[in-house]
């Protein structure tokens, strides 16, 4: 009885270490399974995390593509409130008796010059009705400018032929 118990106690004994091993073993998968899930839901915010920079980045540049359109509108309002303050002063240049040529002239390079940035605009209604007021206006100046020429013409040529008449010269002969 004596080498069963011996033996029993070795097999229990042995049984013990393979339940210490099978223990160890079952808490190493344990582990590691606790491990997987963690990674797992690293992954997973790391994955959303991603979408959400993605979706920021492309708001984002839906918000620059904006900003810039709202920067050119800006620029555009700006000169046609320049060109119309332009053409304000040109028509009270225009209704003057003493209108200054020269403040016109300027006055016509600085509209032709902001008109070149509504070319492409130019069936717009307001910038039709732009273009046709200082097609008006640059026709009226013209004709203005010509009516000038034609009086200081015809005082020059009165004033010629009063010179001719008040200067009478002594002929001078030839026999002297």
């Amino acid at each position: 009885f004596e080498v069963d118990i011996g033996c029993s106690t070795s097999i229990n004994g042995s049984n013990n270490k393979y339940d210490a091993k099978d223990s160890a073993t079952s808490k190493l998968i344990s582990d590691v399974q606790n491990l997987k899930t963690k990674i797992n839901a690293i992954q997973s915010r790391a994955s959303s995390s991603e979408r959400a920079v993605q979706e920021i980045t492309h708001e984002m540049k839906g918000l620059d593509v904006a900003k810039g359109h709202l920067q050119r509108t800006i620029a555009a309002l700006k000169r046609l409130h320049m060109l119309t303050s332009a053409i304000e002063r040109l028509k009270e240049c225009i209704v003057s008796e003493e209108g200054d040529i020269k403040e016109a002239a300027n006055l016509l390079d600085a509209i032709g010059m902001l008109q070149v940035h509504f070319e492409a605009y130019k069936n717009v209604k307001r910038i039709a009705d732009l273009n046709c007021e200082i097609d008006e206006i640059r026709n009226t100046l013209e004709g203005r400018i010509r009516e000038h020429f034609k009086l200081v013409g015809e005082h020059v040529a009165t004033c010629l032929e009063e010179n001719e008449e008040n200067s009478v010269l002594p002929e001078v002969s030839e026999e002297q």
